[in-house]
């Protein structure tokens, strides 16, 4: 049996050998790779200048947009489970879900931690009967993951107190206040190194739960590779940086030469000078002048200004590269100048990404799914029977409009209904509370038009019935069923 201090260091080791990939993923996604400048042709008083093509960060912002879990709902459930929305909810879910799920495809792999509250927790307002699930970055914890069963054998989270870094094992950290937090089957245990190299031990939980409280997200998992892959694929990161330079260089040139630069025959240098008196000043803003003194009088010229069209052809054409790689609409990536012609076309361009979305979104949601049955069995003792196929709902992830969706279902349940009314709610996208709401005004609907058939009055003008006119005496009065 392994002991803490062998699992705190080949977690170290492991999360400092793929640390530098780590921080390449992050790069990308934030637009902020860096490449040797005066490895170009830069003139020295451009090289101050920077440009970033932030891609990625459309192309993986795209996705989460369009992934979205709505609930949790059980084997011959019709609505979604009312415990399991609780603890989503309570948890923050809505939004850290988002978070996870960007985590998962920057860096190919995020991690979820699951506990129960503690007294401190109850006291700061969070429920004693819901379990506290927390997202983890790839970053600061290390995941050892059975290849047979997929199962996590166990994990280890790296946090400083204080931490002297924005990122955990990064340059200027503070090693003597390193802490660790070892999930281990049946404990979890809270250590700090020593001055030493040694580990203390400061706390030890024992939960006794048979299972590692830590569920694993992985993006492009492969046989041979466990551990999943980022999203920002090698072609992508490689467009990336010619686009990138493509911008430097277009830059430059508008600097340099998009301003036709002027040329001064037969005038001293010197003579084109800033004197204090203003008497021969001249004045040029956003002009080059070059000035030659050849004694045969004066003359000027000027050059013609550069074309930057060929450095915008360029990005045309690597932004159609791109979005062949990820599914990119061309609207998104603005080389398509025309507008499309139809919500159709729309659609028609979004296949391919609405596709994508679908995939991930069906992998993102059966790790939710895998999150909330060990939580049941964490806070319920076992996972109930009903839970074992429990399944994630998900979101449309294509975009039709409102009017789309509503003459859709509208169509399904008028003349000669296809699908019930309660159906046709679901898919229009209301919560379950505004169903159930919507029952209630069903139900009152149907009470007030029985009371206008029956001739009884009506707090709804809708079922009012018409009042009758008396020929004779031209009074009306209220009639019942015509």
């Amino acid at each position: 049996m392994v002991t803490v201090a062998e699992v705190i260091d080949e977690a170290q080791d492991a999360l400092n050998g793929c640390l530098n990939e780590l921080r390449q993923d992050s790069e990308y996604y934030e637009a902020c790779v860096s490449f040797d400048i005066h490895k170009t042709r830069v003139p020295e008083q451009n090289r101050d200048i920077s440009a970033a093509v932030g891609w990625s960060r459309l192309y993986l912002d795209s996705l989460v947009a369009r992934i979205k879990i709505t609930g949790f709902r059980t084997q011959g459930m019709v609505d979604y489970d009312e415990r399991l929305m609780d603890w989503w909810d309570v948890n923050n879910l809505d939004q850290e879900a988002n978070v996870l799920l960007l985590e998962m495809l920057i860096h190919g792999r995020a991690f979820v931690t699951i506990s129960e509250p503690m007294q401190e927790d109850i006291d700061y307002g969070h429920p004693a009967d819901v379990p506290i699930i927390r997202i983890e970055s790839p970053r600061n914890m290390w995941v050892d993951i059975d290849p047979r069963t997929k199962r996590v054998n166990w994990a280890v989270r790296f946090f400083y107190t204080p931490y002297e870094c924005p990122h955990p094992l990064g340059p200027g950290a503070n090693i003597a206040d390193q802490r660790f937090t070892v999930y281990l089957p049946n404990e979890t245990i809270l250590a700090s190194e020593n001055d030493d190299g040694g580990y203390t031990i400061i706390q030890r939980i024992r939960h006794n739960l048979g299972f590692v409280p830590v569920v694993p997200f992985l993006n492009r998992e492969r046989a041979s590779d466990r551990y999943g892959r980022s999203e920002i694929i090698p072609e992508l990161r490689s467009l990336q940086d010619i686009a990138t330079r493509v911008v430097l260089n277009m830059q430059t040139a508008a600097d340099l030469m998009a301003v036709p630069q002027r040329i001064l025959f037969g005038v001293d240098k010197d003579a084109i000078a800033m004197f204090e008196d203003n008497a021969a000043r001249y004045k040029a803003y956003m002009a080059s002048i070059l000035a030659f003194e050849d004694g045969e009088g004066a003359s000027a010229t000027q050059f013609s200004a550069a074309e930057l069209s060929n450095y915008t052809g360029v990005l045309q054409e690597l932004s159609r590269i791109a979005s062949s790689y990820t599914g990119l609409p061309p609207q998104y990536l603005s080389f398509n100048s025309q507008n499309p012609s139809s919500a159709d076309a729309i659609r028609s361009a979004e296949t391919r990404l609405v596709k994508l979305c679908e995939i991930k979104g069906e992998m993102f949601g059966k790790a939710m799914v895998q999150v909330m049955q060990l939580a049941s069995r964490m806070m319920l003792g076992s996972i109930p029977e009903e839970y074992r196929r429990l399944k994630a709902i998900l979101a449309d992830p294509s975009t039709p409009t409102y009017a789309a969706k509503a003459d859709a279902a509208t169509k399904l349940v008028g003349g000669k209904p296809v699908i019930p009314v309660k159906r046709a709610r679901i898919d229009m996208g209301y919560t379950p509370e505004e169903r159930a709401q919507m029952e209630v005004w069903d139900e009152q609907e149907a009470d007030e038009m029985m009371a206008a058939m029956m001739g009884r009055p009506s707090s709804s003008v809708r079922f009012q019935l018409p009042a009758a006119q008396d020929e004779q005496s031209g009074s009306t009065e209220e009639t019942g069923v015509p």
